[in-house]
């Protein structure tokens, strides 16, 4: 929240060509970082992270309709826990994609010039940032007004609430099993809040026809203000 940063681990790692991607996976247990040829993935739940590196992925040789290499670029953790790759020294119209990047070694999928553009692509990547982490009251990042203090911050797993269809374009399911004295509310990616609603049974169905396309976080909270879990959903009218 506050962009301090300590304990550095610095680790220098030589490739035959230079990279410039990195990414975290998903659930924050793997780190993903790359040269043009190659890409690797370190286990950093390990005290010592660079002794687990492994090369998940070698650049295929393939070449686009236009003659471009498809080698690697950055890298960036997407809204739908995948990580997307953009190109590197050639423009293409190709992303590269990670599709299971909580996987170990081989296991996260790394598939190349999967994703087709349509236009042409140099070092640009899908950039998503994750707003569900919760201000700290009373610090610069308290803007919301939100009663949310990290320390109470719960894994949703303890919370068998489900959010469906998703994506939906005209009605959205929420599914709490424990509903008493909860509520939900609905706030979109710049976090401006669209619905507050107090759960009355375990499903709860709502119209979100007047919602804009976009990405939407269902945030439950306990009627005391506690914060309980989010649920991300992409509404997207045809």
């Amino acid at each position: 929240c506050t962009g301090h940063l300590n304990n550095p681990i610095l680790h220098t790692f030589v490739d035959t060509m230079y990279g410039g991607g990195i990414a975290f996976s998903p659930n924050s247990k793997l780190l993903y970082f790359n040269s043009a040829q190659n890409i690797y993935q370190a286990d950093i739940t390990n005290p010592v992270p660079f002794s687990t590196v492994q090369n998940v992925a070698h650049y295929d040789g393939f070449i686009d309709a236009i003659g471009s290499r498809t080698f690697f670029g950055s890298m960036s953790l997407g809204a739908d826990s995948k990580i997307y790759i953009s190109v590197s020294y050639n423009v293409s119209n190709y992303l590269h994609v990670i599709s299971n990047p909580n996987g170990n070694g081989f296991t996260s999928n790394v598939l190349q010039h999967n994703i087709p553009l349509k236009t042409l692509n140099l070092s640009m990547y899908y950039h998503q940032p994750y707003f569900a982490l919760g201000p700290i009251d009373g610090s610069p990042c308290d803007t919301l007004g939100i009663n949310n203090p990290v320390a109470t911050i719960q894994s949703d797993k303890k919370e068998n609430i489900k959010v469906f269809p998703n994506p939906t374009n005209d009605i959205l399911n929420i599914e709490c099993i424990d509903f008493q004295n909860k509520h939900v509310t609905i706030t979109d990616i710049l976090g401006i809040q669209q619905k507050v609603l107090s759960l009355q049974s375990e499903r709860t169905t709502i119209t979100i026809q007047n919602l804009a396309n976009g990405i939407y976080f269902i945030t439950l909270y306990r009627t005391d203000g506690l914060y309980l879990a989010t649920k991300r959903v992409i509404v997207h009218h045809e």
